[in-house]
């Protein structure tokens, strides 16, 4: 089973607890684990009024923002969500075939010339 989280793309390179916090709430569910979200879940929203105070402070930033997140949100309504968040993944023998056809293959008639 695997997890993602989506993070903004302009908030990448900035300390983003929102996302460690979504993922481990998604894995204490699937698992049942008591994790010990609190000090993260602080974390969490120490750095959304960051963020906040900074689009109020800078309207500029705050019209790039906003722009990125309406063009975000109108490509979901178009064609659902960018990112896959489910995927059919071949099984582990359904690889294996594949990689031996793919050997067989290169096993192929040898060349007189070749030694």
């Amino acid at each position: 089973m695997g997890y993602a989280a989506q993070i903004p793309h302009y908030l990448t390179r900035t300390d983003f607890p929102a996302g460690a916090l979504a993922l481990l709430r998604r894995i204490s569910d699937a698992t049942g684990l008591e994790l010990p979200l609190v000090d993260l879940g602080d974390l969490t929203d120490a750095a959304t009024a960051a963020l906040e105070g900074t689009l109020e402070q800078n309207v500029e930033v705050r019209q790039i923002v906003t722009a990125l997140e309406e063009q975000y949100d109108a490509m979901r309504e178009e064609d659902g969500s960018p990112l896959a968040t489910t995927m059919d993944l071949p099984t582990a023998d359904e690889i294996g075939d594949h990689f031996e056809r793919f050997l067989a293959d290169q096993d192929g008639p040898e060349d007189p010339g070749r030694r």
